[in-house]
């Protein structure tokens, strides 16, 4: 405590050189995964100050430079972020690019997110896209999925490639791009020729977000995977005679998003559907009611 008091203190004045180490010490152990300087940071970080986010990203150039000089890649990796925190932009795209160049893919990564919408160098598209396909292309899972993104409503067939790509990887963004890329399909079939083919798009489709849902580490994942399939049910409820049951199962859904997630919309579309379909069900032991749904396999 009387250490986190003194780290705190230095933010909104000049630091003492003693205060300065102790943050540097900090930073050091919190990246070692030391638990309580990881909690201590995120204290600190969870301000929002952009004086307290500016003293830690200094604190990390102080704490890497000479490792980063010497060619230790986490060092530069790390160098390369805090001087983009710093305002840096030159001298962090100079670190970063040298390691993608190189292959590291959290370079490319971070590359993108800088250039992305409200990114730290100003938005780009023709840079987001180029830096999001190299790291696409290395592999990373998230990467292929942001790029089915890009490709979306243009592309179809290279946005269902990439998020196919992520999708087998288990990423959650992925597996909800391609079951919405089937659940798109499915919803442009007509006329009794294409029902078999509907329904096969939709089963792909019920898939893919469940497997998102599944794989989910994340309560923001999960949540956009359980409004995914709110709205698939609730579409096989109407359209394709799922009546009550489809029903039941799209308000387990939208309750879950919005317990994960906590949404207003999701809420309103879980009361929604429980007043037209007169469901009577209990949101409040979501247990018992997954276990009558799926038999606990949700």
């Amino acid at each position: 405590m009387i250490r986190e008091y003194r780290l705190m203190s230095i933010f909104g004045k000049k630091a003492t050189k003693k205060e300065q180490r102790d943050l540097i010490r900090t930073v050091k152990n919190s990246d070692r995964g030391k638990k309580q300087a990881r909690e201590q940071l995120k204290s600190l970080m969870e301000t929002k100050d952009p004086a307290v986010m500016e003293r830690i990203a200094d604190a990390r150039v102080r704490l890497y430079a000479q490792a980063a000089y010497e060619g230790d890649e986490q060092a530069q990796y790390r160098i390369g972020i805090s001087q983009a925190k710093l305002g840096n932009k030159e001298v962090s795209l100079e670190w970063l690019t040298g390691l993608a160049r190189k292959g590291d893919v959290k370079a490319m990564k971070a590359i993108a997110r800088g250039y992305a919408p409200n990114g730290i160098y100003g938005y780009s598209r023709q840079e987001y896209r180029h830096w999001t396909q190299k790291a696409a292309e290395a592999g990373d899972a998230q990467a292929q999925a942001d790029l089915g993104e890009l490709f979306a409503g243009k592309d179809e067939k290279r946005s269902r490639y990439w998020y196919k790509q992520s999708a087998m990887q288990s990423c959650p963004a992925g597996c909800i791009g391609l079951g919405k890329a089937c659940y798109n399909e499915a919803l442009k079939s007509f006329g009794d020729e294409e029902t078999g083919r509907r329904q096969e798009m939709l089963e792909r489709a019920e898939k893919c977000f469940l497997r998102a849902a599944d794989a989910a580490e994340r309560d923001e994942d999960f949540s956009a995977a359980c409004r995914e399939l709110g709205s698939l049910y609730e579409f096989m409820a109407g359209a394709d005679g799922g009546g009550e049951d489809s029903a039941e199962r799209s308000a387990f859904f939208f309750c879950q998003a919005w317990k994960k997630g906590g949404l207003e919309s999701d809420l309103i579309s879980f009361n929604r559907l429980k007043d037209h379909f007169q469901l009577r069900i209990d949101p409040e032991n979501l247990d018992q009611w997954e276990e009558s749904l799926f038999g606990g396999e949700a």
